[in-house]
């Protein structure tokens, strides 16, 4: 699998709702978008401005149609303009793609 993990740091301004709406979004990719395989949201334990996303992708070639995806883009961009930070990482292993639920 290939997993996408992203750090969204929520800039101190951002209403709660707003953070909210990101979120959501965030979470409504699975359902719009077939080739990804899991989907975990949660925010941090130790910074009440940081959200996590975990993603899971059968292969690379799954997760290439996800960036451009139209169901991707309006959000990439909303969490673009909400957050201070945005740190990514890309990584695989061997689990198969069906090794955990969907989403939660």
């Amino acid at each position: 699998m290939l997993w996408h993990i992203v750090r969204f740091q929520f800039r101190e301004d951002v209403p709660a709702e707003e953070r909210a709406g990101a979120e959501d979004g965030l979470r409504s990719l699975v359902e719009a978008i077939p080739q990804i395989t899991l989907l975990r949201l949660a925010r941090a334990i130790d910074d009440e401005r940081v959200t996590c996303l975990v993603t899971g992708f059968a292969d690379a070639e799954s997760y290439a149609v996800y960036a451009p995806h139209p169901a991707h883009v309006p959000v990439a961009a909303r969490l673009r303009a909400a957050c201070t930070d945005i740190v990514r990482l890309d990584f695989t292993t061997p689990d198969p793609p069906d090794a955990l639920a969907r989403t939660l």
